[in-house]
């Protein structure tokens, strides 16, 4: 197990969190102990989409609890991750501490930054980004309605009508095509821009830039997604994947959408289902996200939870279920 105590968009942002973190917990002689027993390490890594600040590895649960309490002094949404035990219990409540530190990181690093290229530069992005969304609105609006009429017709004319329907689909799956590159430009250049010396307005601006662009890049993919399926052009991996890489991920991407309420994201993963798997770990994390953020969505108090398990085991090849309750 081990204790994640902060996310960053960089590795820079989360090295400050884990500076910050092995400073003020040196001077705590319990904790000094604790690591002297456990043996774990304060790090930054990267996880998924997202770079952490965490402790690990932890072999006691008791002093792992310990640990936390002081860890979240300093830092109030830090969580206990499991990785192969009975429960993994990870505890949100707004991102709003997450942004203020932030903030504060963004506001201690020294400008070095011609301010005029770098204002031209977020110039450019944010206009590539308002673009990008009025283009795939309109295309998404315009054929989902053009879609409906075209089936609608099909089912009372001839066969000749879906054709049209066919045609139709692949320029809409050939236009996604094209808008995920001006999508993935902007994710990529926004991530520059957070690595050099920003101050707190330009740090948000640049946040709430690239939030836009992972809506649209989701949107986007769901829609390529959709029809691959059903012209049956979709073709599932089968390749060596971390299913706790994919949880991981999936806690990072889910926990950024939980706000207002105190909301409490548990994972429930039974100890025969084992870590290291052989399939799709795209379309995994794809399925894992749909649901759980379904579950955000009618959720403001409680829990949701997500049960792990293998229902059948023949050889070499398992059958897992995911099961996903909320209250």
């Amino acid at each position: 197990m081990n204790i994640v105590a902060a996310s960053g968009a960089t590795l820079h942002e989360a090295e400050i969190y884990t500076d910050k973190l092995k400073k003020t917990l040196s001077k705590d002689p319990v904790f000094r102990q604790i690591q002297n027993d456990e043996k774990f390490e304060i790090k930054s890594r990267k996880s998924g989409s997202f770079y952490i600040t965490t402790l690990e590895p932890f072999t006691h649960s008791d002093k792992a609890l310990s640990v936390l309490e002081r860890v979240q002094q300093l830092f109030p949404d830090a969580y206990i991750f499991v990785h192969r035990s009975s429960a993994l219990t990870t505890t949100y409540r707004t991102d709003s501490t997450q942004e203020q530190e932030r903030s504060i990181a963004g506001e201690s690093i020294s400008s070095g930054l011609d301010k005029n290229m770098l204002n031209v530069h977020m110039s450019k992005v944010l206009l590539i980004g308002l673009a990008g969304v009025f283009l795939i609105l309109i295309l998404v609006i315009f054929f989902i309605i053009k879609q409906k009429k075209r089936y609608s017709a099909a089912l009372q004319k001839s066969a000749g009508l879906e054709n049209t329907i066919e045609e139709q689909e692949k320029v809409l799956a050939g236009v996604s095509n094209k808008v995920l590159q001006p999508l993935q430009h902007i994710d990529e250049s926004s991530e520059k821009i957070l690595e050099t010396a920003l101050d707190t307005s330009q740090l948000n601006a640049i946040h709430v830039i690239k939030e836009c662009d992972q809506l649209l890049l989701e949107l986007t993919n769901d829609l390529i997604d959709f029809l691959k399926l059903k012209s049956n052009e979709t073709v599932l991996n089968h390749e060596l994947f971390d299913l706790n890489n994919v949880l991981d991920e999936t806690a990072g991407t889910v926990s950024r959408k939980m706000t207002g309420g105190s909301v409490e994201l548990i994972y429930e993963i039974e100890k025969d289902v084992p870590a290291k798997l052989i399939g799709d770990n795209y379309f995994t994390g794809r399925v894992l996200n749909i649901l759980l953020d379904n579950a955000v969505q009618h959720t403001q108090k409680g829990e949701i939870r997500l049960h792990i398990l293998c229902v059948n085991r023949i050889s070499d090849t398992l059958t897992l279920q995911f099961d996903v309750t909320d209250t």
